[in-house]
């Protein structure tokens, strides 16, 4: 039995059993040729792709008088393992003031998640900014967005610093990996960048998919890759307690701004849920333990904005402008 699918059996047996925590597996180092695998979208972002978990990992603290529950959509930035336990007060920190039994259920990759809501599998869902613009038609609206320093962030290109590349152009002949292709910083907008300075995939660069931003890290750390394409300050989050090894790698191209990734609610839900769920939110900031909440969902996250569909109008056109280049092909 792989390690991953060890590790999938664990964290169901964590979810449904309380949520209890256990110590992570270690992460196995990837053979040569083969990308290795930690777990890791999205800065500001309560989601993202890469996490080793089974197809389902619901985790949920009954709210004193909730009779109801709802579930949240969400692709784990970090190991599940490490996740499940802390997301143990935000969901009773939710559900107290919601009045219901929150349960998220965690998602392996972006492709499951938009899956996910074209069968309106969530009340909410964080699926990144382009999982939500394929999963929208489906019913689902954007209702809020987190914040750090700013209420974007950008896709970013990384080679190693001893690498010698350090520049779009060098990159030609080489390995560079991604997410996956349902990742907006770690696919759709450098791949639209790559794109735009004369490199098309298959023809200039052998693409490759690592599911998830610490892994494209990992893969270029462990010079797997040649280069790799995560949200802008993945390799540091990646990293975070052995800066050593992130000051092995560099930045060498961003990608335009990219609206951050929104919570959406399913359309059928009673506007005052909604309005409730939206107020409990934004008011994360405003005490001690709505702050240690928000911690749960993202590094360095400051609170949450409410945003519109046509926030996102900006994704929808990348998508267009690839999906039209690929055509060409």
């Amino acid at each position: 039995m792989s390690w991953l699918v060890r590790v999938g059996l664990i964290v169901l047996a964590m979810a449904w059993g309380g949520c209890t925590s256990a110590p992570p597996p270690p992460t196995p180092p990837g053979p040569a040729g083969n990308p290795a695998t930690a777990g890791s979208e999205a800065p500001a972002a309560a989601g993202a792709a890469g996490a080793p978990a089974g197809p389902t990992a619901p985790t949920g603290v009954p709210a004193p008088g909730g009779s109801r529950v709802l579930v949240i959509g969400n692709i784990p930035s970090e190991n599940v393992l490490d996740k499940s336990s802390r997301y143990v007060p935000l969901c009773r920190y939710l559900g107290e003031r919601i009045g219901a039994t929150v349960r998220f259920k965690f998602e392996p990759d972006y492709d499951t998640i938009v899956k996910g809501m074209k069968k309106r599998e969530y009340d909410f869902v964080m699926p990144g900014s382009l999982g939500y613009v394929k999963g929208q038609p489906a019913g689902y609206r954007a209702i809020l967005a987190p914040v750090s320093r700013a209420p974007f962030y950008q896709g970013s290109i990384i080679t190693r610093t001893d690498s010698g590349i350090a520049t779009l152009s060098a990159l030609a002949g080489k390995k560079i990996c991604f997410c996956d292709k349902g990742s907006t910083s770690g696919y759709l907008y450098p791949m639209v960048l790559l794109r735009e300075h004369g490199l098309v995939a298959g023809r200039d660069f052998t693409p490759g998919f690592v599911k998830g931003h610490d892994n494209v890290a990992l893969n270029v750390f462990l010079r797997q890759y040649d280069a790799g394409a995560c949200y802008d300050g993945a390799h540091r989050e990646a990293f975070k307690t052995e800066p050593e090894k992130a000051a092995q790698l560099q930045v060498i191209a961003l990608t335009d701004r990219i609206y951050n990734s929104p919570l959406a609610a399913r359309d059928d839900l009673d506007p005052a849920l909604v309005a409730s769920f939206v107020a409990t939110f934004r008011g994360l900031a405003s005490s001690p333990e709505g702050l240690e909440v928000l911690n749960v969902l993202g590094t360095n996250l400051t609170g949450y904005v409410e945003v519109v569909d046509s926030d996102y109008d900006g994704v929808r056109k990348m998508l267009q402008y690839e999906l039209a280049q690929e055509e060409k092909k």
